[in-house]
């Protein structure tokens, strides 16, 4: 994730996401949405991290009427949901997978 990381085209270029976020984040919604051909998965992920951007992607889908729109938002909230995650650590991940197919049979 990117600390300071900016809009790269746009009535935002160069602005900071978090002014954005503050000032317009319906436009971040729509970027996160629409934009997502060649957009910068550092800047996705910074986007996704944003306090409140989760609510901000809610208001956005349920306001959503463009076909287009429509369209992305499986895939963006896919996205969204990808990014922000909880992560495993590869020793849970091995603790997981020892619990799993190594379990001893039930003997019930």
């Amino acid at each position: 994730m990117n600390d300071h990381a900016t809009m790269p085209f746009g009535k935002w270029q160069d602005y900071d996401i978090r002014e954005v976020m503050t000032a317009e984040p319906s436009y971040l919604a729509w970027f996160f949405v629409c934009v997502e051909d060649g957009a910068d998965e550092d800047l996705m992920r910074s986007i996704a991290a944003l306090p409140d951007f989760g609510a901000c992607l809610e208001r956005f889908v349920r306001k959503a009427r463009h076909p287009d729109v429509l369209a992305r938002i499986p895939a963006a909230l896919r996205r969204y949901e990808a990014m922000t995650a909880p992560a495993c650590s590869a020793e849970e991940l091995d603790s997981l997978c020892d619990r799993l197919f190594n379990a001893p049979p039930d003997v019930s």
